[in-house]
This record gives C-alpha cells, sequence and structure tokens, in this order.
C-alpha cells in the first residue's frame, strides 16, 4: 500500500514537473524572436500576474510607477498573454490613428474564444480587412445610426437617471456625506 502511494506521488510530481518544463520551452519559443518594448522581468508561466496582483495598488498607479522606470510603452506578460501598454497620449494617438492599419489586426485566437466570437466574425474579433469593414459599416449605420438613437433616447435616459441616483446614494453614505471616489 505504501510503495502504491509513493508511486502514485512520484508519478504526479513527475507530471507536474514535466509540464511545467513544456509551458516554459513553448514560452520561450513564442517570443525569442520579437523585439518587444521594456518590462519587468517576469516567471515562466505566471508572467508578471502575480507583481501586479499583489503590488497592492490599482492597475493605473502600478502602471504610473512603471513607466517611470520603463518608459511609456512596456510590455506586461499576464500568464501566457503579452500586454503591451501605451500610456502616451501621443504614442496612442500615432498607434491608434496615424498606424491605424498595422494595429488593427487581431492576435491569433484560441478555439474557444473563436467560439464565443462566432468564428471571428464579430467587429471586435475579425481580421482588418474587407469582413472588418463591412461588419463595422453595419454596426455605424444600422445600430449607431442617428434613428437608432433617438429610438433609445427614453432607455438611455433612464439607465443615465439610475446612474445619478446611484452616484448620489453612495455620496451620501461616504464619510463626510458628499464625495465619491472616481475610478
Amino acid at each position: 500500500m505504501a510503495g502504491s502511494l509513493l508511486f502514485i506521488s512520484t508519478a504526479l510530481l513527475a507530471t507536474t514537473i514535466t509540464i511545467i518544463l513544456i509551458q516554459i520551452i513553448r514560452y520561450n519559443r513564442r517570443y525569442p524572436a520579437l523585439r518587444l518594448p521594456p518590462g519587468p522581468p517576469c516567471w515562466p508561466i505566471v508572467g508578471n500576474l502575480f507583481q501586479v496582483a499583489f503590488s497592492g495598488k490599482h492597475f493605473i498607479h502600478y502602471m504610473k510607477d512603471l513607466r517611470k522606470q520603463y518608459g511609456p510603452i512596456i510590455t506586461l506578460r499576464m500568464g501566457v498573454k503579452t500586454m503591451i501598454v501605451i500610456s502616451s497620449p501621443e504614442l496612442a494617438y500615432k498607434a491608434l490613428i496615424e498606424k491605424s492599419q498595422q494595429f488593427a489586426s487581431r492576435p491569433v485566437e484560441s478555439y474557444s474564444r473563436r467560439l464565443f466570437s462566432s468564428n471571428k466574425f464579430t467587429v471586435n474579433s475579425s481580421l482588418y480587412g474587407s469582413e472588418w469593414r463591412s461588419l463595422h459599416h453595419n454596426m455605424v449605420f444600422g445600430m449607431l445610426s442617428t434613428a437608432r438613437i433617438k429610438e433609445l433616447r427614453l432607455t438611455r435616459s433612464r439607465a443615465m437617471d439610475r446612474f445619478i441616483e446611484h452616484i448620489r446614494s453612495e455620496a451620501a453614505a461616504s464619510p463626510d456625506g458628499q464625495s465619491v471616489w472616481v475610478l
């Protein structure tokens, strides 16, 4: 009995170590040729996830600290996903407006994300091109048209009234009776 438990625990340990090593190898193979902006050093598999989570700060404040050290463009790895954070309005304008076609495509998605994005057939998941332009055109002229916006005016007005009431109740519940925490 004790021998079989030892064998099972050893097998589980070996399997876990093997899986971790495979993930590290995949991670290192995925990013060697990319010339990414600077960022804080990260752990294999989890990346910078724990650094952000245990910093004791909101993400925005954590990014302000990183910006002082690494500059306006920072690379963070959140698990297996890589994030490039642009914290300068000028660089964001350049990326989103001036060079929009170069940054318009979406990253390769996993099977489960493809399933939820209707096989990349939505505006926010399809690749930039004629299909995306067609979807965007339908969205802008169908859902966001002036007639549709006028049609939903009462719904938006009710939602705004509820939001204002929520802010008033939050202000009344604050220690000084008039402040609201804005993030």
